[in-house]
């Protein structure tokens, strides 16, 4: 007869961190730490960031930090969803590439809009200098006009 085990899923955003069998997982939850064994009744708990702990063989590990998230409890399987996932030692490593992922899309997002600003300007100068326009330019009023 086959020993159960629990099926540990983690996911972030575009990729799947982890995906074992393993003999009980424990998640650091925002009601406090939660152990998983196999026939575990179904639940969902929103995670807090910590160690997601695993015992394998009867010796606990950290198999990964999780910054937040959710897992769901279903059919023998754990599945974690989180931001980021990593091993304890690379976790800040994972977390500094993001950070610079998002101030590059920032600027990025800047630049565009810039554009965007530009380009309608440039529209609105053509309008406003073609004598025979049909599209009505809205008067910008100051203070003198009032």
């Amino acid at each position: 007869m086959r020993e159960k085990k629990v099926r540990l899923v983690v996911s972030m955003p575009g990729k799947v961190v982890m995906d074992d069998e393993v003999d009980m997982v424990i998640l650091t939850t925002a009601a406090g730490d939660k152990g998983i064994l196999p026939g575990h009744e179904p639940s969902s708990v929103v995670l807090r960031s910590g160690a997601l702990r695993v015992v394998r063989g009867g010796a606990s590990e950290v198999a990964l930090t999780v910054l937040g998230g959710y897992a769901t409890i279903q059919d023998g399987a754990v599945n974690v969803v989180t931001p980021i996932a990593d091993t304890p030692e690379n976790i800040e490593q994972a977390v500094n590439a993001i950070i610079a992922e998002r101030e590059h899309n920032i600027k990025y997002e800047q630049t565009a809009n810039l554009e965007i600003s530009r380009a309608e300007m440039a529209l609105r100068n053509i309008l406003l200098r073609r004598d025979d326009s049909t599209f009505a330019i809205p008067k910008i009023h100051t203070r003198n006009d009032i």
